[in-house]
């Protein structure tokens, strides 16, 4: 009898199931936020990604790429020379980590804004559909890089520049698949 006069009372040591819900629901909808940000924020990162990727090649490569003959041909060499001039003022870039940000970290940078971008925007693709996009350009750059290695294309295969290209197609994988987990388990959940 005394068993079920304690269960019959309200505790407070065990609170009810909706307040303790109510209080852990603004986390987890910050947690939720956090976790999935909003497409315009992809993209704008993306964005910033390619900027900065681009401006590394701008200041700090050799003037005899593609690029610079481009710019020239637009009237923008004054100005580059300008901006080059200015960044070589800055300091040395011979050091070993200068030259991972010249040389290397472009590419995974673009790679990544690439990833970022079309992941945004093939969102209404199917999952299959939607990877296969993501993934075109880095593993372009990835077997680039392969194939400088057995010199069927020019250049100098770097296997930093062959993780980087994968790098942001190996973070896009992993997020994919927490998404459709999520996505998964919300859809069981709703169908119970």
């Amino acid at each position: 009898m005394q068993y079920s006069t304690l269960n019959s009372q309200p505790s407070t040591l065990n609170p009810q199931p909706s307040a303790l819900f109510s209080s852990i629901d603004p986390a987890v909808s910050r947690l939720k936020n956090a976790l999935n940000p909003q497409p315009s924020t992809l993209i704008s990162l993306g964005l910033l990604l390619l900027f900065v990727g681009g401006m590394l090649y701008v200041l700090f490569r050799p003037q005899q790429l593609l690029l610079f003959h481009v710019a020239d041909a637009m009237g923008l060499s004054p100005v580059i020379g300008q901006w080059r001039q200015t960044a070589a003022a800055a300091g040395d870039m011979q050091s070993p980590l200068a030259e991972f940000i010249v040389y290397n970290l472009p590419a995974g940078l673009w790679a990544a804004s690439y990833v970022l971008i079309t992941a945004t925007l093939s969102r209404p693709l199917p999952p299959p559909r939607q990877y296969a996009a993501v993934a075109f350009i880095p593993l372009l750059g990835a077997a680039s890089e392969l194939l400088q290695a057995i010199h069927i294309l020019p250049g100098t295969f770097d296997p930093v520049d062959l993780a980087l290209y994968l790098l942001p197609l190996v973070a896009y994988e992993i997020s994919f698949s927490r998404s459709a987990s999520i996505r998964f388990e919300t859809q069981s959940t709703n169908n119970n």
